[in-house]
Protein backbone atom coordinates (compact mmCIF):
# COMPACT_ATOMS: atom_id res chain seq x y z
CA UNK A 1 0.00 0.00 0.00
CA UNK A 2 1.17 3.58 -0.57
CA UNK A 3 3.09 5.14 2.23
CA UNK A 4 1.90 8.15 4.19
CA UNK A 5 2.59 11.69 3.00
CA UNK A 6 6.06 13.04 3.74
CA UNK A 7 6.50 14.87 7.01
CA UNK A 8 6.32 18.65 6.82
CA UNK A 9 3.22 19.31 4.71
CA UNK A 10 0.39 17.96 2.65
CA UNK A 11 1.18 16.71 -0.87
CA UNK A 12 -0.82 18.16 -3.75
CA UNK A 13 -3.43 16.03 -5.56
CA UNK A 14 -1.80 14.07 -8.36
CA UNK A 15 1.73 15.01 -7.34
CA UNK A 16 2.79 11.37 -6.84
CA UNK A 17 0.59 9.79 -9.48
CA UNK A 18 2.37 7.00 -11.43
CA UNK A 19 5.48 7.24 -9.22
CA UNK A 20 6.47 3.80 -7.88
CA UNK A 21 5.30 2.39 -5.56
CA UNK A 22 2.38 4.74 -4.92
CA UNK A 23 -0.05 4.12 -7.82
CA UNK A 24 -1.47 0.71 -8.77
CA UNK A 25 -3.35 -0.01 -11.99
CA UNK A 26 -6.42 -2.24 -12.13
CA UNK A 27 -8.12 -4.06 -15.03
CA UNK A 28 -10.95 -6.44 -14.23
CA UNK A 29 -14.53 -7.39 -15.11
CA UNK A 30 -17.19 -4.94 -13.92
CA UNK A 31 -20.86 -5.18 -13.06
CA UNK A 32 -23.07 -6.29 -15.98
CA UNK A 33 -20.38 -8.70 -17.20
CA UNK A 34 -22.13 -11.72 -18.72
CA UNK A 35 -25.45 -9.92 -19.26
CA UNK A 36 -27.56 -11.39 -22.07
CA UNK A 37 -30.24 -9.91 -24.32
CA UNK A 38 -32.62 -11.45 -26.83
CA UNK A 39 -32.49 -9.59 -30.14
CA UNK A 40 -35.55 -8.78 -32.22
CA UNK A 41 -35.77 -9.22 -35.95
CA UNK A 42 -38.09 -6.25 -36.41
CA UNK A 43 -37.76 -3.82 -33.48
CA UNK A 44 -35.14 -2.01 -31.46
CA UNK A 45 -34.92 -3.38 -27.90
CA UNK A 46 -33.68 -1.90 -24.61
CA UNK A 47 -31.19 -4.16 -22.87
CA UNK A 48 -32.71 -5.01 -19.50
CA UNK A 49 -31.06 -5.85 -16.19
CA UNK A 50 -28.24 -3.28 -16.35
CA UNK A 51 -27.05 -2.05 -12.95
CA UNK A 52 -24.55 0.72 -12.04
CA UNK A 53 -20.85 -0.01 -12.36
CA UNK A 54 -18.83 -0.76 -9.22
CA UNK A 55 -18.27 2.21 -6.88
CA UNK A 56 -14.56 1.82 -6.29
CA UNK A 57 -11.27 2.97 -7.77
CA UNK A 58 -10.58 5.63 -10.43
CA UNK A 59 -11.62 4.51 -13.91
CA UNK A 60 -10.10 5.55 -17.24
CA UNK A 61 -12.50 3.62 -19.45
CA UNK A 62 -14.74 0.60 -19.76
CA UNK A 63 -14.59 -2.03 -22.50
CA UNK A 64 -17.84 -3.48 -23.82
CA UNK A 65 -17.44 -6.82 -25.55
CA UNK A 66 -20.45 -7.79 -27.69
CA UNK A 67 -20.79 -11.48 -28.58
CA UNK A 68 -23.63 -12.17 -31.01
CA UNK A 69 -25.26 -15.39 -32.14
CA UNK A 70 -27.98 -14.97 -34.75
CA UNK A 71 -29.89 -16.85 -37.42
CA UNK A 72 -31.04 -14.96 -40.50
CA UNK A 73 -33.58 -16.67 -42.76
CA UNK A 74 -33.77 -15.24 -46.27
CA UNK A 75 -32.96 -16.00 -49.88
CA UNK A 76 -30.71 -12.92 -49.93
CA UNK A 77 -28.57 -11.55 -47.08
CA UNK A 78 -26.39 -8.43 -47.32
CA UNK A 79 -24.40 -6.86 -44.51
CA UNK A 80 -25.08 -3.21 -43.66
CA UNK A 81 -22.43 -0.69 -44.65
CA UNK A 82 -22.24 0.02 -40.89
CA UNK A 83 -21.76 -3.64 -39.90
CA UNK A 84 -21.06 -4.88 -37.22
CA UNK A 85 -21.22 -1.98 -34.74
CA UNK A 86 -24.72 -1.08 -35.97
CA UNK A 87 -26.00 -4.04 -33.92
CA UNK A 88 -25.75 -1.51 -31.07
CA UNK A 89 -28.26 1.33 -31.31
CA UNK A 90 -28.44 4.40 -29.06
CA UNK A 91 -25.85 4.19 -26.26
CA UNK A 92 -25.45 6.38 -23.19
CA UNK A 93 -23.04 6.42 -20.26
CA UNK A 94 -25.13 8.10 -17.59
CA UNK A 95 -23.68 9.98 -14.61
CA UNK A 96 -25.94 10.63 -11.64
CA UNK A 97 -26.83 14.36 -11.32
CA UNK A 98 -24.95 15.11 -14.59
CA UNK A 99 -25.47 15.03 -18.34
CA UNK A 100 -24.54 11.71 -19.97
CA UNK A 101 -20.76 11.42 -20.37
CA UNK A 102 -21.44 9.61 -23.67
CA UNK A 103 -24.55 9.98 -25.80
CA UNK A 104 -24.36 8.55 -29.33
CA UNK A 105 -26.88 7.38 -31.91
CA UNK A 106 -25.25 3.98 -32.45
CA UNK A 107 -22.29 1.78 -31.69
CA UNK A 108 -20.93 2.66 -35.12
CA UNK A 109 -20.79 6.37 -34.19
CA UNK A 110 -18.95 5.60 -30.94
CA UNK A 111 -16.51 3.32 -32.79
CA UNK A 112 -15.65 6.10 -35.25
CA UNK A 113 -14.36 8.28 -32.40
CA UNK A 114 -12.53 5.61 -30.42
CA UNK A 115 -10.79 4.43 -33.59
CA UNK A 116 -8.93 7.74 -33.94
CA UNK A 117 -8.90 8.47 -30.20
CA UNK A 118 -8.09 5.05 -28.70
CA UNK A 119 -7.30 4.74 -25.03
CA UNK A 120 -3.94 3.18 -25.87
CA UNK A 121 -2.31 5.88 -27.99
CA UNK A 122 -0.36 4.91 -31.11
CA UNK A 123 -1.70 1.38 -30.83
CA UNK A 124 -2.32 -0.90 -33.79
CA UNK A 125 -6.09 -0.78 -33.55
CA UNK A 126 -8.51 -3.47 -34.56
CA UNK A 127 -10.20 -2.68 -37.90
CA UNK A 128 -13.49 -1.82 -36.25
CA UNK A 129 -15.53 -0.53 -39.16
CA UNK A 130 -16.41 -2.54 -42.21
CA UNK A 131 -14.31 -1.60 -45.22
CA UNK A 132 -11.71 0.18 -43.09
CA UNK A 133 -8.03 -0.51 -43.40
CA UNK A 134 -6.49 1.19 -40.35
CA UNK A 135 -2.95 0.80 -39.08
CA UNK A 136 -3.01 -3.00 -38.91
CA UNK A 137 -5.07 -6.00 -38.09
CA UNK A 138 -4.20 -8.98 -35.90
CA UNK A 139 -1.70 -11.25 -37.63
CA UNK A 140 -0.88 -14.13 -35.35
CA UNK A 141 -1.17 -17.89 -35.13
CA UNK A 142 -3.20 -17.26 -31.98
CA UNK A 143 -6.92 -17.23 -32.68
CA UNK A 144 -8.51 -13.76 -32.63
CA UNK A 145 -11.09 -13.66 -29.82
CA UNK A 146 -11.74 -9.90 -29.95
CA UNK A 147 -13.10 -9.26 -33.45
CA UNK A 148 -14.35 -12.19 -35.49
CA UNK A 149 -17.14 -13.02 -37.92
CA UNK A 150 -18.42 -15.69 -40.24
CA UNK A 151 -19.22 -14.77 -43.83
CA UNK A 152 -22.84 -14.99 -44.95
CA UNK A 153 -24.00 -16.73 -48.10
CA UNK A 154 -27.46 -16.42 -49.69
CA UNK A 155 -29.04 -19.64 -48.46
CA UNK A 156 -32.28 -20.38 -46.62
CA UNK A 157 -30.97 -20.00 -43.08
CA UNK A 158 -27.59 -18.91 -41.82
CA UNK A 159 -26.40 -18.96 -38.22
CA UNK A 160 -23.32 -17.06 -37.19
CA UNK A 161 -21.43 -16.33 -34.00
CA UNK A 162 -19.06 -13.38 -33.89
CA UNK A 163 -17.68 -10.70 -31.59
CA UNK A 164 -16.71 -7.06 -31.61
CA UNK A 165 -15.49 -4.54 -29.05
CA UNK A 166 -16.55 -1.00 -28.17
CA UNK A 167 -14.43 1.27 -26.01
CA UNK A 168 -16.41 3.36 -23.51
CA UNK A 169 -14.02 6.18 -22.51
CA UNK A 170 -14.39 8.00 -19.21
CA UNK A 171 -11.47 10.36 -19.89
CA UNK A 172 -8.82 11.29 -22.43
CA UNK A 173 -5.05 11.37 -22.10
CA UNK A 174 -3.51 14.70 -23.13
CA UNK A 175 0.14 15.14 -24.07
CA UNK A 176 -0.26 18.88 -23.37
CA UNK A 177 -3.17 20.07 -21.26
CA UNK A 178 -3.96 23.57 -20.01
CA UNK A 179 -6.40 23.87 -17.14
CA UNK A 180 -8.88 26.60 -18.06
CA UNK A 181 -11.51 28.65 -16.32
CA UNK A 182 -15.09 28.35 -17.54
CA UNK A 183 -14.51 31.37 -19.79
CA UNK A 184 -11.41 29.78 -21.31
CA UNK A 185 -8.56 31.58 -19.51
CA UNK A 186 -5.52 29.40 -18.80
CA UNK A 187 -4.80 28.91 -15.09
CA UNK A 188 -1.99 26.36 -15.46
CA UNK A 189 0.96 25.73 -17.69
CA UNK A 190 1.00 22.78 -20.07
CA UNK A 191 1.22 19.35 -18.49
CA UNK A 192 0.27 15.83 -19.51
CA UNK A 193 -2.28 13.60 -17.86
CA UNK A 194 -5.75 12.07 -17.89
CA UNK A 195 -8.73 14.45 -18.09
CA UNK A 196 -10.76 13.44 -16.11
CA UNK A 197 -11.00 9.84 -14.87
CA UNK A 198 -14.07 8.85 -12.89
CA UNK A 199 -13.41 8.59 -9.17
CA UNK A 200 -16.00 5.92 -8.51
CA UNK A 201 -15.46 6.02 -4.74
CA UNK A 202 -15.76 9.80 -4.52
CA UNK A 203 -19.20 11.01 -3.47
CA UNK A 204 -20.66 7.54 -4.19
CA UNK A 205 -20.53 8.11 -7.95
CA UNK A 206 -23.28 6.27 -9.82
CA UNK A 207 -22.34 5.47 -13.44
CA UNK A 208 -24.75 3.36 -15.49
CA UNK A 209 -24.64 2.40 -19.17
CA UNK A 210 -27.83 2.39 -21.22
CA UNK A 211 -27.76 0.12 -24.28
CA UNK A 212 -30.30 -0.42 -27.04
CA UNK A 213 -29.84 -3.10 -29.68
CA UNK A 214 -31.12 -2.49 -33.19
CA UNK A 215 -33.48 -4.75 -35.09
CA UNK A 216 -31.66 -7.48 -36.97
CA UNK A 217 -33.18 -7.23 -40.46
CA UNK A 218 -34.96 -4.91 -42.86
CA UNK A 219 -35.82 -5.16 -46.52
CA UNK A 220 -34.00 -1.97 -47.49
CA UNK A 221 -32.79 0.25 -44.63
CA UNK A 222 -29.33 -0.46 -43.26
CA UNK A 223 -28.58 2.48 -40.95
CA UNK A 224 -30.49 0.89 -38.05
CA UNK A 225 -30.09 -2.82 -38.74
CA UNK A 226 -27.09 -5.05 -39.50
CA UNK A 227 -28.67 -7.09 -42.33
CA UNK A 228 -30.64 -6.29 -45.48
CA UNK A 229 -32.81 -9.24 -46.53
CA UNK A 230 -35.32 -10.15 -49.21
CA UNK A 231 -39.02 -9.58 -48.55
CA UNK A 232 -40.20 -11.99 -45.88
CA UNK A 233 -36.73 -12.47 -44.41
CA UNK A 234 -36.52 -12.96 -40.65
CA UNK A 235 -33.92 -12.80 -37.93
CA UNK A 236 -33.51 -14.09 -34.39
CA UNK A 237 -30.52 -13.88 -32.08
CA UNK A 238 -28.95 -13.20 -28.72
CA UNK A 239 -26.19 -10.92 -27.51
CA UNK A 240 -23.93 -11.57 -24.54
CA UNK A 241 -22.06 -8.58 -23.11
CA UNK A 242 -18.72 -8.48 -21.38
CA UNK A 243 -17.78 -5.37 -19.39
CA UNK A 244 -14.28 -4.61 -18.11
CA UNK A 245 -12.93 -1.60 -16.22
CA UNK A 246 -9.45 -0.07 -16.61
CA UNK A 247 -8.08 2.41 -14.09
CA UNK A 248 -6.06 2.81 -10.92
CA UNK A 249 -6.69 1.52 -7.42
CA UNK A 250 -8.60 3.96 -5.25
CA UNK A 251 -6.84 5.64 -2.36
CA UNK A 252 -7.70 8.19 0.35
CA UNK A 253 -4.40 9.90 -0.51
CA UNK A 254 -5.27 12.08 -3.53
CA UNK A 255 -1.59 12.65 -4.31
CA UNK A 256 -1.25 9.13 -5.73
CA UNK A 257 -4.30 9.45 -8.01
CA UNK A 258 -4.56 11.29 -11.36
CA UNK A 259 -4.57 15.06 -11.02
CA UNK A 260 -8.16 16.37 -10.90
CA UNK A 261 -9.45 18.89 -13.44
CA UNK A 262 -12.48 21.14 -13.82
CA UNK A 263 -13.28 19.64 -17.22
CA UNK A 264 -14.85 16.28 -18.05
CA UNK A 265 -14.46 14.27 -21.25
CA UNK A 266 -17.75 14.10 -23.12
CA UNK A 267 -19.26 12.79 -26.37
CA UNK A 268 -22.60 14.22 -27.57
CA UNK A 269 -24.63 14.06 -30.78
CA UNK A 270 -27.45 15.53 -32.84
CA UNK A 271 -29.20 14.27 -35.98
CA UNK A 272 -29.46 17.10 -38.51
CA UNK A 273 -31.92 16.92 -41.39
CA UNK A 274 -30.56 17.42 -44.92
CA UNK A 275 -33.97 17.06 -46.57
CA UNK A 276 -33.80 18.48 -50.09
CA UNK A 277 -30.90 20.85 -49.38
CA UNK A 278 -27.80 21.58 -51.43
CA UNK A 279 -26.06 23.34 -48.54
CA UNK A 280 -26.51 23.43 -44.78
CA UNK A 281 -25.28 25.33 -41.72
CA UNK A 282 -25.01 23.17 -38.58
CA UNK A 283 -24.89 25.21 -35.33
CA UNK A 284 -22.41 23.35 -33.13
CA UNK A 285 -23.18 25.53 -30.09
CA UNK A 286 -26.58 23.82 -30.03
CA UNK A 287 -24.93 20.40 -29.72
CA UNK A 288 -22.02 20.99 -27.36
CA UNK A 289 -21.15 23.41 -24.56
CA UNK A 290 -17.42 23.37 -23.85
CA UNK A 291 -14.10 22.72 -25.58
CA UNK A 292 -14.69 20.98 -28.93
CA UNK A 293 -11.92 18.43 -29.55
CA UNK A 294 -13.30 16.86 -32.72
CA UNK A 295 -16.34 16.85 -34.98
CA UNK A 296 -17.67 13.80 -36.80
CA UNK A 297 -20.35 14.13 -39.48
CA UNK A 298 -21.77 10.87 -40.82
CA UNK A 299 -23.83 11.52 -43.96
CA UNK A 300 -26.55 9.01 -44.84
CA UNK A 301 -29.36 8.75 -47.37
CA UNK A 302 -32.12 6.29 -46.35
CA UNK A 303 -33.73 6.67 -49.79
CA UNK A 304 -30.61 5.21 -51.39
CA UNK A 305 -30.06 2.90 -48.36
CA UNK A 306 -26.40 3.91 -48.28
CA UNK A 307 -23.95 6.47 -46.94
CA UNK A 308 -23.74 9.65 -49.01
CA UNK A 309 -20.56 9.18 -51.03
CA UNK A 310 -18.37 12.22 -50.43
CA UNK A 311 -16.73 12.09 -53.86
CA UNK A 312 -20.09 12.58 -55.60
CA UNK A 313 -22.41 13.93 -52.90
CA UNK A 314 -20.12 16.63 -51.52
CA UNK A 315 -19.12 19.57 -53.68
CA UNK A 316 -15.54 19.62 -54.98
CA UNK A 317 -15.37 23.34 -54.22
CA UNK A 318 -12.44 24.32 -52.03
CA UNK A 319 -15.00 25.71 -49.57
CA UNK A 320 -17.25 22.60 -49.41
CA UNK A 321 -16.48 22.15 -45.69
CA UNK A 322 -16.28 25.29 -43.55
CA UNK A 323 -15.75 25.35 -39.79
CA UNK A 324 -16.29 28.96 -38.72
CA UNK A 325 -16.78 30.80 -35.45
CA UNK A 326 -17.61 34.30 -34.31
CA UNK A 327 -19.80 34.77 -37.32
CA UNK A 328 -17.19 34.70 -40.10
CA UNK A 329 -13.79 33.63 -38.72
CA UNK A 330 -12.47 30.56 -40.55
CA UNK A 331 -11.13 27.75 -38.35
CA UNK A 332 -10.79 25.25 -41.19
CA UNK A 333 -11.95 25.40 -44.80
CA UNK A 334 -11.53 22.73 -47.48
CA UNK A 335 -13.14 19.86 -49.36
CA UNK A 336 -13.05 16.07 -49.15
CA UNK A 337 -9.54 15.84 -50.61
CA UNK A 338 -8.14 18.37 -48.14
CA UNK A 339 -10.05 16.84 -45.23
CA UNK A 340 -8.60 13.44 -46.11
CA UNK A 341 -5.07 14.80 -46.34
CA UNK A 342 -5.40 16.49 -42.95
CA UNK A 343 -6.91 13.47 -41.22
CA UNK A 344 -4.50 10.96 -42.78
CA UNK A 345 -1.56 13.08 -41.63
CA UNK A 346 -2.93 12.98 -38.09
CA UNK A 347 -3.97 9.33 -37.87
CA UNK A 348 -2.61 7.34 -40.80
CA UNK A 349 -5.90 6.06 -42.25
CA UNK A 350 -8.98 7.46 -43.98
CA UNK A 351 -12.47 7.76 -42.46
CA UNK A 352 -15.27 5.44 -43.52
CA UNK A 353 -17.32 6.37 -46.60
CA UNK A 354 -19.68 9.25 -45.96
CA UNK A 355 -17.81 10.38 -42.84
CA UNK A 356 -16.20 13.80 -42.34
CA UNK A 357 -13.85 14.15 -39.36
CA UNK A 358 -12.19 17.35 -38.15
CA UNK A 359 -9.81 16.63 -35.27
CA UNK A 360 -8.91 19.88 -33.47
CA UNK A 361 -7.12 18.20 -30.56
CA UNK A 362 -4.27 16.54 -32.49
CA UNK A 363 -1.65 19.15 -33.29
CA UNK A 364 0.91 19.20 -36.10
CA UNK A 365 3.34 17.18 -34.00
CA UNK A 366 0.81 14.45 -33.37
CA UNK A 367 0.24 15.47 -29.74
CA UNK A 368 -3.18 15.53 -28.13
CA UNK A 369 -3.72 19.00 -26.68
CA UNK A 370 -6.52 21.43 -25.82
CA UNK A 371 -4.44 24.36 -27.07
CA UNK A 372 -6.51 24.81 -30.23
CA UNK A 373 -9.94 23.50 -29.26
CA UNK A 374 -12.95 25.73 -29.95
CA UNK A 375 -14.58 26.71 -26.65
CA UNK A 376 -18.29 27.33 -27.22
CA UNK A 377 -18.59 28.81 -23.70
CA UNK A 378 -16.66 31.85 -24.88
CA UNK A 379 -17.10 31.64 -28.66
CA UNK A 380 -20.46 32.32 -30.30
CA UNK A 381 -21.71 31.15 -33.69
CA UNK A 382 -19.57 28.01 -34.09
CA UNK A 383 -20.98 26.56 -37.31
CA UNK A 384 -20.10 23.76 -39.69
CA UNK A 385 -21.17 24.66 -43.22
CA UNK A 386 -21.43 21.94 -45.87
CA UNK A 387 -21.87 22.44 -49.61
CA UNK A 388 -23.21 19.50 -51.66
CA UNK A 389 -23.00 18.82 -55.38
CA UNK A 390 -26.80 19.04 -55.67
CA UNK A 391 -30.05 18.79 -53.75
CA UNK A 392 -30.19 15.74 -51.47
CA UNK A 393 -33.13 13.41 -51.02
CA UNK A 394 -36.02 14.18 -48.68
CA UNK A 395 -34.77 11.61 -46.14
CA UNK A 396 -31.05 12.50 -46.09
CA UNK A 397 -29.49 13.38 -42.75
CA UNK A 398 -26.21 14.17 -41.02
CA UNK A 399 -25.42 12.40 -37.76
CA UNK A 400 -23.20 14.93 -35.96
CA UNK A 401 -21.11 13.64 -33.05
CA UNK A 402 -18.87 15.96 -31.04
CA UNK A 403 -16.03 14.93 -28.74
CA UNK A 404 -14.85 17.44 -26.20
CA UNK A 405 -14.49 18.68 -22.63
CA UNK A 406 -17.39 20.03 -20.57
CA UNK A 407 -16.92 22.30 -17.58
CA UNK A 408 -17.70 20.43 -14.36
CA UNK A 409 -16.08 22.39 -11.48
CA UNK A 410 -14.50 20.35 -8.74
CA UNK A 411 -16.32 20.41 -5.41
CA UNK A 412 -14.92 23.03 -3.05
CA UNK A 413 -13.42 21.28 -0.06
CA UNK A 414 -13.61 22.92 3.35
CA UNK A 415 -10.46 24.55 4.67
CA UNK A 416 -8.37 22.36 6.91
Amino acid sequence: MPTSAPTGGQTAPGSRFSIPPFTDEVEQPDNNDGLMATLSGTAQIQVQGIIPFMQSDVIYEWLMYVNVTNTITSTSITDSALFPEIFVGPFQLNMQYQYPAIDVASGFDLAIITEYRPFVQNSNNFPLQKGQNPKSSLYSTQGNQVTSSTAYTPVTAVQSTFSFLLEVPACCYFDEYYELTETGDAISGPHNGYVSPQNMGGYARVVTPSVKMNQLVAVSAQDNNPYVVAAGGTGIGTATFGFSRIGVLGNVDASVLPQPANWQYNIAHLRWSLSGVSKTNIPLNAIFAGQIMSIVVRLYDPTANAPITLSSGLSTSSTAIQLIYGGNVNRWVGNQQRMQYRFFGQHGYLPAEGVIILDLATDRNGHITNSYCLNTLRTAAVNLNLLFSGALSATAYAEVTIEGLRYVPLPVRPAQ
